[in-house]
């Protein structure tokens, strides 16, 4: 009996079909168990690694926003503890400025600077690893900065609704409501938003090493990113961005 072609066509597909699963199955075993992939696997959890930091040391610029350099050596610096000493580098975790809500763990670097003297500093990146290691959002310390943060910016919504940072009379907190609300101001009878955020919002628990308001209010990348040099009242809903 002659085979029906068609048969046998089926029949060569399905033994062709095994043979490649087979061979597929087995060029995986053996790229999983080469030393080189085992590494690499490695390589890339170990990157990120874990965000130990505990205390909050300002802002830092991402590799795509801006660079600091020293000697030629570029680095995205550690908030204002760039020139902290190599044991308290690893402590400190910085903000992503433009990049809110995300804080990066600070490492130390050691490069030879153009000069060829040695450039120690506290980064977190460097031109030669551009690799910026995030700290988790439900960090214990990071969740308390987020927090305070929001309750401080329902503070000065309220402020910017009512008006009640121009003046002390109802008819200047009605213009109050209707214009700018600068960072800062000269009139006794008025407070710009920074003033605001010193004299009302709770800092967190979490240490800022005698930056205090210096960093939450005026160097915090967050504030000016999102309020700039006169308060965003439309993050508060309001019609406009000077306007409630």
């Amino acid at each position: 009996l002659k085979p029906d072609p068609q048969q046998l066509l089926c029949a060569q597909f399905l033994c062709r079909l095994a043979v490649m699963f087979r061979f597929a199955v087995s060029a995986m075993l053996c790229l999983h168990l080469l030393p080189g992939h085992a590494m690499r696997a490695t390589q890339g959890t170990d990157a990120r690694g874990s965000c130990d930091a505990k205390s909050f040391a300002g802002w830092t610029s991402p590799p795509n926003y801006g660079a600091s350099t020293r000697d030629g050596v570029t680095y995205g610096q550690c908030g204002y503890e760039a020139d902290t000493a190599e044991e308290k580098c690893s402590t400190y975790y910085a903000e992503g400025l433009r990049d809110e809500g995300t804080f990066y763990q600070c490492r130390w670097l050691s490069a030879t600077g153009k000069s060829g003297k040695q450039v120690n500093l506290c980064v977190t990146w460097s031109g030669e690893n551009k690799e910026m290691n995030s700290c988790s959002s439900n960090k214990p310390e990071i969740v308390e900065i987020l927090k305070a943060r929001e309750d401080c910016h329902a503070i000065l919504c309220g402020y910017a609704r009512s008006g009640k940072w121009k003046g002390n009379t109802q008819s200047s907190h009605f213009v109050g409501a209707w214009t700018p609300w600068p960072q800062h101001t000269l009139d006794r009878n008025t407070r710009g938003w920074s003033k605001v955020i010193e004299k009302e919002c709770s800092l967190p628990s979490d240490s800022l090493h005698g930056h205090g308001h210096a960093v939450w209010a005026d160097s915090l990348g967050h504030w000016k990113e999102n309020y700039g040099q006169y308060f965003n009242k439309s993050t508060c809903g309001c019609m406009s961005e000077d306007k409630c």
